[in-house]
């Protein structure tokens, strides 16, 4: 049988495992906030997917980041005994984050896990025709708006518009996009677009 998944069903599971996971707090520290959860389900996996984060109101030190993600891992076996919808799932841990960076990713985590996105909140205005996505970024757009993320298809980019944005490929240094350049940015790969001046033009094809 397979299970068809809801955004409401995503959304129950969370709060179970959220739930379990509030009754864990391995630092003392007034930093710790506790633990979050994310689910969905990935593209190349059949069960659910889950993604656990260690939260903390500024940034931490590395031992506490250390501490948090070795409870991570103890609690997984635990999460899947106690819930069975979690047997086979594929449960993540080992990140850390401030809150404030988990808010500013999480529409993409979202994406990566097929979840329903509030369009809303994304950093540019969209349109989609013949399977073309022509994508606007406003020049007046918060640096803190263009966030690191990845796709999980491969995707022909061609620049319509724009005035010194940059883009950047993980472990590579930004490039000035142009006018007219055209350029492929693989999947699972982590990028970024770089504010401008001039509202920056894009049209998007995936493979």
């Amino acid at each position: 049988m397979i299970m068809e998944y809801t955004e409401e069903y995503f959304q129950r599971m969370e709060k179970r495992i959220n739930k379990f996971l509030s009754k864990f707090k391995p630092l003392k520290s007034e930093n710790f906030v506790g633990y979050t959860s994310i689910v969905g389900k990935e593209k190349y996996h059949n069960g659910l997917s889950v993604r656990i984060t260690a939260l903390f109101k500024k940034s931490f030190t590395q031992n506490d980041s250390d501490i948090t993600n070795a409870q991570i891992r103890k609690m997984i076996p635990m999460l899947k005994d106690g819930i069975p919808q979690l047997e086979n799932a594929e449960i993540k841990g080992g990140s850390s984050s401030t809150v404030e960076s988990h808010k500013q990713n999480l529409e993409w985590e979202l994406k990566w896990l097929g979840r329903k996105l509030d369009e809303s909140t994304l950093p540019f205005k969209q349109t989609i025709k013949n399977g073309i996505k022509t994508r606007v970024f406003d020049k007046d757009i918060d640096d803190h708006e263009l966030q690191w993320h990845r796709d999980e298809r491969d995707r022909i980019v061609e620049v319509v518009k724009g005035s010194g944005w940059k883009f950047q490929m993980d472990d590579e240094l930004p490039i000035t996009l142009k006018e007219g350049d055209r350029f492929t940015i693989p999947s699972e790969i982590y990028h970024r677009v770089i504010r401008g001046s001039g509202d920056l033009i894009i049209k998007i094809k995936e493979l």
